[in-house]
């Protein structure tokens, strides 16, 4: 592809493509073994594609919302090219499941997941960043108390706890969480829970 694309493009345009091509093969395993002329390619025809919807009025930079758009392709590439999603779903735990023996008060995988301690919590750089890009899209979703619930429960608390501080019963905790489990569904996480 080579002076193709160039002549087709701005020098800054291909440039920054470029730049951030290279950054993402270095970070991104299963990018790196790709080939960067051909991932160059597929920014910049992107980029070609999204360029019209620009609007200088918004007050980003042409060249930020380039590379927002670049930026947004490489991740959807990470995602293709990674299996990680797949296997998650073979490795699927309930949302409800505890990962103790005391099923009344032990911490359940989302309750573990940035702190590690389940078995299953996800070791792997790309997974443990794919999943909170996802949890990040998702968590808004969630009603004001289902967000606290969430945040409580990803910083340890115990089921027991958390109803304490929010000041609710563990059967509305538990409702809750089944809401919770159902707006992840739809978002297409169900991969993560069963």
């Amino acid at each position: 592809m080579g002076q193709k694309y160039e002549e087709a493009f701005e020098d800054w345009e291909v440039r920054i493509v470029k730049g951030m091509v290279g950054r993402f093969m270095a970070k991104w395993a299963c990018l790196a073994e790709e080939d960067f002329d051909s991932l160059v390619g597929e920014c910049l025809v992107q980029w070609l594609i999204a360029k019209p919807q620009y609007d200088p009025g918004r007050g980003a930079s042409e060249q930020t919302f380039m590379a927002t758009v670049v930026h947004n392709r490489l991740m959807d590439l990470v995602r293709e090219r990674s299996s990680l999603k797949h296997e998650m779903v073979s490795k699927a735990r309930s949302l409800e499941e505890t990962c103790g023996s005391d099923a009344e008060d032990d911490l359940n995988l989302i309750e573990t997941i940035d702190s590690g301690t389940s078995p299953d919590a996800p070791r792997d750089p790309l997974e443990i960043s794919l999943l909170k890009e996802d949890l990040r899209r998702v968590v808004p979703g969630l009603s004001g108390q289902q967000q606290r619930l969430y945040e409580l429960l990803l910083s340890g608390k115990t089921k027991k706890a958390a109803a304490k501080i929010l000041n609710i019963s563990r059967d509305t905790v538990n409702e809750e969480r089944k809401r919770i489990k159902k707006v992840f569904e739809k978002a297409d996480l169900g991969g993560y829970l069963k």
